[in-house]
């Protein structure tokens, strides 16, 4: 009889503060945010009296999902007080160009309840990050790209002329690349992509 007061107690308090999803299990919001090349998640709970964990559970084409974080529950039974949680999906770019989630919390006697589903969009894009700003004969690079392509990265010198441009093949998803700079006097430069999506530009010494 409790259980079932519990459980009315948390559908009533939901719906007055409309929340965004409602079951049994005291459901309130259940977001994703894209933050490339990774997904933000967070979501929030009321009363947590019967639950044991929480699974968030990401899939490619909204059909079969699998399971890529579990969080052990709160707890906490106080009807007045949220319960707040957070996981980074890092690098799911290279999951998918659209993914879904959902969030699968199970109670104490083992029975599942589901969230809404929510799906996020990547667009092309690209990340750079330069393993060293220090170099002497290698630039080594850490790209992370939404799709596999053609990419031009560009090296200009202090004087915003490029010295050095080079056609490279990157995957979809992260991988490393060099770029060979042994032929470049000693000083500054800065590397880019020419075109699209590139979020960082940066710079690195040549020694």
């Amino acid at each position: 009889m409790k259980q079932i007061l519990s459980i009315l107690a948390i559908m009533v308090c939901a719906t007055g503060l409309q929340a965004q999803q409602t079951t049994s299990m005291g459901f309130l919001t259940f977001n994703a945010k894209v933050s490339y090349p990774q997904v933000n998640i967070t979501w929030e709970t009321l009363q947590e009296l019967t639950v044991d964990h929480f699974d968030v559970e990401r899939s490619a084409d909204g059909v079969t999902y699998t399971t890529v974080a579990t969080f052990q529950a709160k707890g906490d039974t106080s009807s007045a007080h949220w319960n707040k949680y957070s996981f980074t999906d890092r690098n799911a770019a290279t999951v998918s160009a659209r993914i879904f989630y959902r969030l699968r919390s199970l109670d104490i006697h083992g029975n599942p309840y589901y969230s809404k589903v929510v799906s996020i969009q990547f667009r092309d894009k690209k990340l750079m990050v330069l393993a060293s700003n220090n170099v002497r004969s290698n630039l080594w690079l850490t790209i992370s790209s939404s799709r596999a392509e053609q990419t031009m990265f560009l090296i200009t010198d202090q004087k915003g002329i490029v010295v050095s441009r080079q056609k490279i093949y990157c995957e979809k998803g992260i991988e490393r690349k060099s770029i060979d700079v042994s032929n470049l006097p000693l000083g500054l430069y800065t590397v880019s992509v020419a075109g699209g999506g590139m979020d960082m530009v940066d710079r690195f010494v040549k020694n």
